[in-house]
């Protein structure tokens, strides 16, 4: 052994002497110095550690020498001096010589041990000389390493086989100077790095306190360390009042620098104050002891380090080095001891704790998680370790961790949780913390808004100790504590509710929705009967993706989203509560019958802004029966697999309590309220707009509650959903978008949970609800003025009309009577909703008559290529014929039977197609019967609405009337589809098949007169929609029925209208007198309207000509007639641009008959001079010839219009 030691000095001699020889040769070489200070080092971490023991005197002779040589040129910089005596020692003036000096003797004392006391005392010595050297540089990096040397001393100590008695004596009195001046020097170094603002450095900062708590926790001795904590402390809060006061420019804010602060004072207070040291002076102490007030945070500290210098200046004694200190000596004079008796620990502990509760909350807001899981760890210090010297501020640390409860950090808050629940309920009276709870969540509710401070930051901080303070106490002694009688019940919920009121921002209730750009509501209905996908530029997918419930604009303290979600998980865990303590539902009904009542209250009172009153219970309730429920908050231990003490409530009870919410929520006074000011009558802005926030979490309820149940909601046993489902659907098209926004939610929820692939389903398998309801409304507009509206919504839904559509005829039948003079004067409002709902009846018939001829044309043909293939089966014969032994009866007889079985085959084959064509109709005859029924309803209602004289219904009701004619054509279509099916069996069909009467012919006849003389009465804008009428009426005509009235009754009409373009006053005059009284009145605009219908008539006519219709509507008599008329108005006095217009139009009307067109435009042409021959020979005129055209009389303008269109028609002409 002793062999093996020999070895490792020998090689360690060998390895770190000419290193060290080299050193001291180049100690006026800054250069040489650091390369050999570099070979030095490295030299340390290689050598055995044995043999650098024996010799590590070598190494430190030079290394000491250079330090003193530091020390000394520092020190005399510091005086304005050069330093004495180490003219020798240049490399001491380099700052890189200086880092690896210290970094050589970082590593001496890691890697060699203390053999004795005597080394003890010159180890604390240099290593404390170096660590104060070190901190007055103004490179980092150098006082790094100054705290790192203190750090390796531990080390150095802990090596050493002597380790006990070297930690006894430095615990010793006498080593008490030492050991404070040690101790003190991290606190300086952080002060330094504090007061230096942005220049300090973080990471020499969190070294700092790291290096504090290391030798804290290497001392372990109260005795030994009392006398310091004054100091100690000062410097630790002021790191923590720093970081909580100061931005981000000071080295204080550092996050992990924070972290060690508090770890450093964790370990201060277990050291000194933990309940084992302090039982004995603290035994007899009253828990309840006033605190001294009055100072703040500054003034403490300041009396702390006051406390601590007078110390420092005893233990000093004016020495500046401690090489010249006697550590053996102990005196009275000099003592660093105290005595913890009961009065100092007191103090100590009082001053302490009023220093952390100005320092602590504002740690509770930290930027760092880190930082606030450190808060836990000192928590749980004075909770569970200090309880006794922390008894009279234990409510800090307590409020620390229910704050932190609701953590934003998921680790941070299940650390907070675990830490508090090891508290709750203990068995020592000392480590409790239930009554300080039960108090605070006292204090907290009193607290609330409007009573409380309604400033964000401290509501926030506010209902984040509520919701903390419910969820540590449990169910049962929540409920029996703040809700065992009426009164406290009521008394709480008012609190609660006070959060949740809403203020009367009219503006934005009745402003945009939140979905931007998307509050029209044909936009929102069109989501409806849309599958889950992007339409109209609105995600549905996302829109579907909100959960519920959400936070509600416009509220007057929960001014955001975060703290909404606090106050609603505080209402949340009071819901669960009372499910969780009874089983079969007794407290939760006794919570939402208060709530219930304090809404009936209110409805019956209405008092000024009753309705943003109810809308605060509505919130309530909402989320007081989300959280009883399964579905909230599944990720935290509260859903389906909550702990036995948070269980939720059973699906029976929800139900039980969702129904008679739902009994509340569904009262009609309160859904039929207007959101809009010209709803009702005297019905103002701020009305309207209270209504619209009532209505919002009433509407949004209808989903949570949904979410609550799932698929039972929609059970029709229960009738949940059929009470809301129409609500929901009427408020869709509401005229608010924020209301119509929660409807649509609300359904999309509902959808969600029920199982529903998307609303259009969910109105589909609800259809007898609706329709019911529906009739209900509608026999009586007046008390449900929504009613149409509803209808509206119901129809534009359905993509697939074949589940609601058969039944829609009698809520159409009774929309119609709505639109009837009589009951139109009652309310206009009322009549254009209904007028609405038939538009989008007839668009729902119009879907379903092309569904239905499609599906009837499809089979019919399935059934034409079955027929084919029977009759083209070969027939086979019913006897033999032998040719041995047949003779011309024989041969008859075989041919006779032969030709009667193949007619028996087809009889039976035509008996059997028959049957097919009679099964056809009756599969389809009930739809078509109901699409029948809705066109009569149609075509008796709208005809008489084209003379009304508002132009909103009129162009509405010629909208109905064209969708009316569009569905009679899909209707007869389909009816065609089944004659010309049995014309191919039998030509006896008639007789055979009871055929359904066609509707588009009798649709025509009914609304032509209504028609014609809107055309005759009309002006302005409608005029433009008479004529799209018209001209989609030629269109669709089938026969000869419009070739007569279209000569007799639209055609003078038109010519009217080019006469005078609709003017009443006008009407009857001729295009020559009317230009006369324009002229007179010079009226531009006027002129500018007429020549606008007259475009609009040229045009109408075009697209008859080249129509398919033309030729049965334009026949030979009507042409010459047209032609003729029209030749006048290719000439003066009209524009030039109606002239063209109306040459084009000629040219049109000959494609329809070329010959009756060719022999009018001679006739007219030889009535009059040729005026301009040059143009007979071009195909088209141009600007200036027709202009040239326009100088003539009125004959020979005509005629030579006439021939203008002659010339143009040579193609045609020669053609022919």
């Amino acid at each position: 052994m002793e062999r093996d030691e020999d070895m490792d000095a020998r090689v360690a001699f060998q390895r770190l002497k000419p290193i060290s020889t080299e050193l001291m040769d180049r100690r006026n070489d800054a250069q040489g110095a650091r390369k050999a200070l570099v070979a030095m080092r490295d030299g340390l971490l290689q050598v055995p550690p044995d043999g650098l023991q024996v010799c590590h005197e070598l190494v430190l002779f030079p290394l000491h020498l250079i330090l003193e040589a530091v020390l000394a040129r520092r020190m005399a910089s510091e005086k304005g001096k050069e330093a004495p005596g180490f003219d020798d020692m240049r490399c001491a003036i380099h700052e890189g010589v200086a880092e690896e000096v210290y970094a050589c003797y970082r590593a001496v004392l890691e890697c060699t041990w203390c053999e004795g006391r005597e080394a003890l005392q010159q180890a604390l010595a240099r290593t404390a000389g170096v660590a104060t050297v070190c901190q007055k540089s103004d490179s980092e990096i150098v006082r790094t390493l100054g705290l790192r040397c203190l750090s390796a001393l531990i080390l150095h100590l802990r090596n050493s086989p002597r380790s006990r008695d070297l930690h006894a004596y430095l615990c010793e009195q006498a080593t008490a100077p030492a050991l404070g001046h040690l101790l003190s020097i991290p606190v300086s170094y952080a002060k330094s790095e504090i007061h230096a603002g942005s220049k300090g450095s973080k990471s020499v900062l969190q070294i700092a306190w790291s290096t504090l708590q290391e030798w804290l926790e290497f001392v372990d001795d109260p005795d030994a360390i009392a006398f310091f904590v004054p100091g100690t402390a000062s410097g630790l809060f002021l790191t923590l009042q720093r970081a909580g006061s100061l931005g981000p420019t000071t080295a204080s804010a550092g996050g992990q620098a924070v972290v060690e602060a508090i770890s450093a004072l964790s370990t201060l207070l277990q050291v000194v104050l933990a309940d084992a040291h302090c039982r004995s002076a603290l035994e007899d102490l009253a828990i309840q002891q006033n605190a001294e007030t009055g100072l703040d945070v500054v003034q403490q500290l300041n009396e702390i380090v006051k406390v601590g210098r007078q110390g420092a200046q005893k233990s000093a004694g004016g020495v500046t080095d401690l090489e010249e200190c006697d550590m053996n000596k102990n005196s009275e004079s000099t003592s660093l001891r105290c005595v913890r008796d009961r009065q100092w620990s007191s103090r100590t502990s009082q001053k302490l704790g009023d220093m952390a509760k100005q320092t602590v909350p504002v740690l509770l807001h930290h930027a760092q998680a880190s930082v606030r899981g450190a808060l836990i760890k000192l928590s749980t210090t004075v909770l569970c370790e200090c309880t006794i010297a922390f008894s009279t501020c234990r409510e800090v640390f307590v409020r620390c961790l229910l704050i932190l409860f609701q953590d934003p950090s998921e680790a941070v808050a299940r650390h907070a949780q675990k830490t508090l629940r090891a508290t709750m309920f203990h068995s020592n009276p000392c480590l409790t913390t239930d009554k300080i709870v039960s108090s605070m969540l006292q204090k907290a509710l009193t607290d609330l808004p409007p009573a409380g401070d309604p400033d964000p930051s401290c509501l926030e901080e506010n209902l984040k100790l509520i919701s903390s303070c419910m969820e540590a106490l449990g169910p049962e002694p929540l409920i029996s504590t703040f809700f065992a009688s009426e009164d406290t019940r009521s008394q709480t919920l008012d609190l609660l509710s006070g959060c949740f009121c809403l203020e009367g921002n009219h503006r934005a209730a009745l402003g945009t929705s939140w979905q931007a750009g998307h509050n029209e509501s044909a936009s929102r209905l069109q989501l409806l009967g849309t599958s889950f996908g992007h339409v109209s530029g609105i995600s549905l997918f996302e829109v579907h993706q909100q959960p519920l419930p959400r936070f509600a604009q416009g509220m007057t303290y929960l001014s955001n989203a975060s703290l909404y979600k606090y106050a609603a998980t505080a209402v949340r865990l009071l819901g669960r509560a009372a499910a969780a303590i009874d089983r079969h539902g007794s407290e939760l009904a006794g919570l939402l019958g208060c709530a219930r009542r304090k809404v009936v209250f209110i409805l019956e009172a209405r008092g000024p802004g009753w309705q943003r009153d109810a809308a605060s219970w509505f919130l309530l309730i909402n989320e007081l029966l989300y959280g009883a429920s399964t579905v909230w908050n599944t990720n935290k231990g509260y859903g389906r697999s909550a702990p036995p003490d948070w269980m939720p409530a059973t699906t029976d009870v929800l139900i039980s309590q969702i129904t008679q919410i739902m009994e509340l929520y569904a009262q009609p006074e309160l859904l039929n309220l207007p959101t809009a000011s010209n709803e009702a009558r005297g019905f103002g802005f701020r009305e309207a707009a209270d209504n619209c926030i009532m209505l919002r979490p009433l509407l949004e309820g209808v989903g949570i509650f949904a979410g609550c149940l799932g698929p039972y909601f929609a059970d029709h046993d229960a009738r949940l959903l059929p009470a809301a489902i129409c609500p929901l659907v009427e408020r869709v098209a509401d005229a608010s978008g924020l209301v119509a926004d929660s409807a649509m939610i609300s359904i999309l929820a509902v959808c969600r949970h029920c199982g529903y692939k998307n609303p259009s389903e969910m109105l589909a398998k609800n259809a007898d609800y609706i329709v019911d309801e529906l009739c209900k409304q509608l026999r009586e507009p007046s008390a449900y003025p929504q009613s149409c509206k509803l209808l509206t919504v119901v129809l534009r839904s359905q993509d697939d009309t074949s589940t609601m559509f058969p039944l829609v005829a009698e809520p159409v039948r009774l929309a119609s009577l709505i639109l009837t003079p009589t009951a139109r004067q009652g309310s206009k409002a009322v009549s254009n909703h209904a007028l609405t709902a038939l538009l989008e009846a007839m668009k729902a018939t119009v879907r379903e008559g092309k569904k239905v001829q499609e599906c009837i044309k499809l089979e019919s043909e399935d059934l034409l290529v079955s027929a084919d293939e029977e009759n083209n089966a070969p027939v086979q014969a019913p006897i033999s014929l032998d040719l041995a032994d047949s003779n011309s009866e024989s041969v008859k007889e075989f041919f006779n039977k032969y030709h009667q079985a193949k007619e028996n085959e087809t009889g039976d084959s035509v008996d059997s197609n028959l049957e097919a064509c009679q099964d056809l109709l009756a599969k389809w005859r009930k739809r078509l019967e109901n699409i029948a029924a809705i066109l009569d309803t149609a075509v008796e209602t709208v005809g008489p609405l084209f003379a009304s004289a508002s132009l909103s219904t009129k162009v509405l009701a010629m909208d109905c009337a064209l969708e009316t004619l569009y569905a009679a054509k899909f209707y007869d279509q389909a009816i065609d589809c089944i004659e010309s099916l049995a014309e191919r069996f039998t030509s006896d069909h008639t007789k055979d098949l009871d055929m359904p009467r066609r509707k588009l012919l009798p649709c025509l006849a009914q609304l032509w007169p209504d028609l014609v003389q809107s055309l005759n009465e009309g002006q302005g804008s409608s005029i433009e929609m008479s004529l799209r009428t018209l001209l989609e009426m030629v269109l669709l005509s089938r026969g000869t029925f419009l070739a007569r009235r279209w000569i007799q009754d639209a055609w003078p009409a038109c010519l009217r209208l080019m006469d005078c373009g609709g003017h009443v006053e006008s009407a009857g005059l001729l295009h020559a007198d009317y230009l006369a009284v324009r002229q007179r009145k010079q009226d531009p605009v006027s002129a500018l309207h007429v020549e606008k219908v007259q475009t609009h008539v040229l045009s109408m006519v075009d697209a008859i000509a080249t129509g398919t219709s033309a030729s049965k509507v334009l026949i030979p008599e009507n042409l010459g007639k047209m032609v003729i008329d029209l030749l006048q108005y290719g000439t003066l006095p009209f524009s030039l641009h109606v002239q063209t217009q109306c040459i084009n139009t000629l040219s049109k009307l000959a494609l329809v008959d070329c010959a009756k067109v060719v022999s009018a435009l001679k006739e007219a042409a030889s009535s009059g001079e040729d005026c301009c021959s040059s143009a007979f020979h071009n195909k088209s005129a141009s600007s200036s010839e027709l202009q040239y055209i326009s100088t003539g009389s009125n004959p020979d303008r005509r005629a030579s219009v006439a021939k203008l269109v002659l010339s143009s028609l040579q193609g045609p002409i020669s053609a022919q």
